[in-house]
């Protein structure tokens, strides 16, 4: 007797994650050395396997007032799993990094671009993907980026001679400055 395995069900996306440290860290643009760029894992896990190859255009909400970021998933192998790696962009500016979940269109936050497909093993294919209730990528992580560039103005800078410290006037300083060890700094907002 024949056993027919047969499945007419398209694959269907469960849960989005990350392996990144979403513990307090915050990703810059660049990574400790200072000329890699930061880049952020991004998974996504479905209910049933799909082929080599697969994969789909993720649009992420980074905070970025030059549009939306944009990670290509891709199965490595045949499986339940698809990764890719965002570079982290000058400008990236969130608390949690999360799946655009607006748009439409060019926008859209999960899209199949020209010459991207998701097929299990029977051919079946996912034509419309979407974000599973509750399993966003923002739902399971707490992933922060910090790439916009200050906007300080300083209005002005005195030395003074007998403490050897400077003192600079201006506005919108962030919370910390960095200065060289041993260093003093007094701010004036």
């Amino acid at each position: 007797q024949a056993i027919d395995y047969s499945d007419a069900t398209a694959p269907v996306i469960t849960h989005f994650q990350s392996s990144a440290d979403d513990s307090g860290a915050v990703y810059g643009l660049y990574e400790a050395d200072g000329t890699t760029p930061a880049t952020i894992n991004i998974n996504v896990t479905l209910d049933t396997a799909v082929l080599k190859g697969s994969a789909m255009t993720v649009k992420l909400a980074t905070g970025n007032s030059a549009g939306l970021g944009t990670v290509t998933l891709t199965a490595a192998e045949t499986g339940t799993s698809m990764a890719g790696l965002y570079t982290v962009r000058d400008g990236d500016n969130t608390t949690d990094l999360s799946l655009n979940t607006t748009g439409t269109g060019d926008a859209a936050p999960i899209q199949l671009l020209t010459g991207e497909s998701i097929s299990d093993i029977y051919g079946n294919a996912m034509t419309a993907p979407a974000i599973p209730s509750g399993e966003s990528l923002a739902d399971n992580e707490a992933i922060k980026i910090d790439a916009a560039a200050p906007n300080v103005t300083i209005t002005d800078v005195d030395y003074h001679v007998g403490t050897g410290t400077f003192t600079i006037a201006g506005t919108d300083f962030a919370a910390e400055i960095n200065v060289d060890a041993g260093s003093t700094s007094v701010l004036n907002q």
